[in-house]
């Protein structure tokens, strides 16, 4: 079933919310990190619009995770420690799960035997 795209702003809004929320930043602060007015943010944030392809990216970028995570198009990857999404982290797990059984083993038994910190 199709979303309308206020349902879609919502979900998205939300999602800015939550990741801006979880690394302890106002709306202010992101605004100002991704160059986007406060009224804009919250708005998106409200799911009152839906923000621009070009806003996405610059808040993706200020709360350092993907486009695709805020679109809802992949899940976040949170580290153990639990406090932030790492976008590296993500585009491993896409390029692994493009591999077979075999070729993941190997490289794990390789990451297995390198040096820990």
């Amino acid at each position: 079933m199709k979303r309308s795209r206020q349902a879609e702003g919502t979900d998205v809004g939300q999602r800015i919310r939550t990741m801006r929320r979880a690394r302890n930043l106002t709306q202010e602060q992101l605004a100002e990190a991704a160059d986007v007015t406060v009224e804009s943010l919250s708005r998106a944030e409200r799911g009152t619009i839906l923000p621009s392809v070009l806003t996405l990216a610059k808040l993706a970028r200020a709360l350092r995770t993907s486009m695709d995570v805020l679109a809802g198009n992949e899940a976040p990857v949170t580290p153990p420690d639990g406090r932030r999404d790492y976008p590296e982290l993500t585009r491993l797990k896409r390029q692994l799960d493009e591999l077979d059984r075999g070729t993941v083993a190997h490289l794990l038994a390789i990451v297995d035997r390198l040096p820990r910190r």
